[in-house]
């Protein structure tokens, strides 16, 4: 997590960089070749993008798990997880969709439970080239309905073969033994929820034991699964969330360094100032100096 700006940025449909900007469909994009990620930097999806790998290479952490994105791949970015891009090659080329958890309910059927769990054990997945050129076709029926935002059905068509897609994919996944056992994806949902707790409540409460009785576990379980998940302690996963919005805040606010230490809840600059040097080697000031 050593990135260029450690701050976590948002990747929502509102904030996307289309080229298309006048499709009447609502909580849909389909980005172009481009995705907008700088290395290093950490992301969270508001949404769901499903990539299409056909050319380039790439290799990106998907909490804190290393994933490498080559041709004949298909990749999932899903609600709440840390993404960090660690290579982008210049000359990958993915096919993309991005939607919104409200648009993929209008398919639940297809995605059950069990579809879901193993999409996020296994985000990156790689498919054969037969596969990989239907779900292309299918991806280039759904771009050309959607450029076409005078047809008077656009909207229906381009749900009727994005349900051939979805349900392409839940073939695929349904298909896909997964290694771990029940107790494996247990952890890996925990896993997750404790993600989502940091994120929430992570500037008032730096104790494992908030967490853990959120979660009805005990501090030393919640430990030992986020330990076995992510091999970074809980513990120190709530201090590099604190220091991600602190070294934001020094670099992209006037505040004060005791206005800094109360947004953090600290009971003073000093404790604060101490935490800081502790995890970035200089103190608060040093760091916005430099």
């Amino acid at each position: 997590m050593n990135g260029q700006d450690e701050k976590i940025h948002k990747i929502t449909l509102s904030n996307y960089p289309v080229s298309n900007t006048e499709t009447t469909i609502k909580n849909l994009l389909i980005p172009d070749n481009s995705f907008p990620v700088v290395i290093h930097q950490l992301y969270i999806v508001e949404g769901i993008i499903i990539c299409i790998c056909k050319e380039g290479r790439g290799k990106v952490k998907i909490n804190m798990n290393e994933h490498e994105i080559v041709p004949d791949k298909i990749i999932f970015f899903m609600p709440g997880q840390v993404i960090e891009p660690l290579v982008w090659g210049e000359n990958i080329k993915l096919q993309s969709l991005f939607f919104s958890i409200d648009f993929l309910l209008e398919f639940n059927p297809v995605f059950d439970i069990k579809t879901i769990n193993k999409i996020r054990n296994i985000p990156c997945l790689s498919i054969s080239k037969d596969i990989i050129h239907n779900l292309s076709d299918f991806h280039s029926l759904i771009v050309k309905y959607y450029e076409k935002n005078t047809h008077i059905f656009q909207e229906k068509i381009i749900k009727t073969i994005l349900l051939a897609f979805l349900t392409e994919l839940a073939g695929i996944y349904y298909s896909v033994e997964i290694e771990k056992n029940f107790v494996s994806i247990r952890k890996d949902e925990l896993y997750n929820k404790f993600i989502q707790l940091l994120l929430k409540f992570h500037k008032k409460e730096r104790s494992v034991g908030f967490y853990a009785e959120k979660m009805f576990l005990t501090p030393k379980y919640l430990s030992k699964i986020i330990k076995d998940i992510s091999g970074v302690s809980a513990t120190e996963w709530i201090n590099r969330m604190v220091m991600i919005t602190a070294k934001n805040l020094l670099k992209t606010s006037n505040l004060t360094v005791l206005q800094i230490s109360e947004e953090l809840n600290f009971p003073n600059p000093s404790f604060f100032s101490k935490f800081f040097k502790k995890n970035r080697g200089l103190s608060p000031i040093e760091y916005r100096k430099k």
